[in-house]
């Protein structure tokens, strides 16, 4: 959770830079810890309908990178461990074919992200070793 609230903070000083003259970002809804509720995309996306036709491609791809960031909280409580890294995965490989690519999957809490979640699938364990019995030797 820690890696993808950083992700939110990225992507939200990212907008932040590009969209300082459209959004009121002093609003109580667009605060980090609103993220994860679903009017919070929705409220950005409102603010920003009026200019979206002029707005550039590197823009747009942030607000999206968002409602995905936002999913993938609910999705980290709701899904098992396999889903979620099939997800993690469809998501890498989504941005890697498209024309403007995530910008988020290049940070160091991306990686944070795919580490963690590939450990809860593979992670490995050894039995305890079983102390020898004496007594059984005779």
């Amino acid at each position: 959770q820690g890696a993808i609230a950083v992700l939110v903070q990225t992507c939200l000083k990212e907008l932040k830079k590009s969209t300082t003259h459209i959004i009121e970002w002093k609003s109580p809804e667009l605060l980090l810890e609103n993220c994860v509720s679903s009017n919070f995309d929705f409220y950005i996306s409102k603010q920003l309908e009026p200019d979206w036709h002029r707005l550039k491609p590197h823009t747009k791809q942030l607000v999206s990178d968002l409602r995905t960031l936002r999913n993938l909280f609910q999705y980290l409580l709701h899904y098992d461990c396999v889903a979620f890294w099939k997800l993690l995965c469809n998501i890498k490989t989504m941005s890697a074919s498209s024309r403007h690519p995530s910008m988020w999957l290049f940070c160091k809490a991306a990686d944070l992200l795919f580490r963690k979640a590939k450990e809860r699938l593979y992670s490995v364990k050894l039995p305890p070793k079983l102390p020898l019995d004496q007594s059984q030797d005779g």
